[in-house]
């Protein structure tokens, strides 16, 4: 399990969101082929590509125009990532921002209960800061876990830059949104928090 700091993946699926909403309410085909085109580049293997441009091809709502690149679970919206239990009750209730926080915050959950499940011996967890830092350690860990030995040179290519990003990607205003709905729990992952920063002023405060 690959854990990531609440806090920058809720502004990467900002982002991401963004993005895509960007290019398909635009119309415009060409920057819909190049958006294509990097999303299909995150495959590594080409097999997947094919699978993840059938699906969009063949799509219902991705035949209409202006939804290319809408899956047909998102209902015609233009969203990206996970989709967790009554998300489609909370959707319009809330923010892009607090709904990315609500995507994460119910996605690590649901993937920690479900290692409760599995013996420990037989799983790891490897927190995404760490693995960034320092790469052969984790890795070492990884393979140890499947029996194999480490391979060199694999982390030749792994980047830091992306740690931390949400200092400088949130507003205030927008820290303490997000810090609401995964604050405490940022916390209870053994996440540094200032207790300030995560709480939002009372009225007149």
């Amino acid at each position: 399990h690959l854990l990531r700091d609440g806090r920058d993946a809720t502004l990467s699926m900002r982002h991401a969101w963004e993005r895509r909403r960007e290019v398909v309410e635009s119309g415009d085909p060409r920057r819909m082929a190049r958006l294509a085109c990097s999303m299909l580049r995150r495959y590594p293997f080409w097999r997947n590509r094919f699978q993840a441009l059938r699906f969009e091809l063949t799509n219902n709502l991705s035949l209409r125009p202006r939804r290319y690149m809408n899956k047909a679970q998102w209902k015609g919206r233009a969203a990206w990532g996970a989709r967790f239990p009554g998300w489609e009750k909370t959707i319009d209730k809330v923010s892009v921002l607090e709904f990315n926080a609500l995507q994460w915050r119910h996605t690590v959950e649901a993937a920690r209960e479900g290692l409760a499940s599995i013996p420990s011996d037989r799983q790891v967890e490897v927190r995404y800061e760490d693995f960034t830092r320092d790469c052969e350690t984790e890795l070492r860990r990884i393979f140890d876990l499947i029996g194999l030995d480490p391979v060199p040179g694999l982390a030749a290519d792994v980047s830091g830059q992306s740690v931390g990003r949400w200092h400088a990607g949130f507003a205030a205003a927008e820290k303490a949104l997000v810090g609401e709905i995964i604050g405490d729990y940022l916390i209870a992952l053994g996440y540094e928090l200032d207790d300030a920063w995560y709480r939002r002023p009372s009225p007149g405060a």
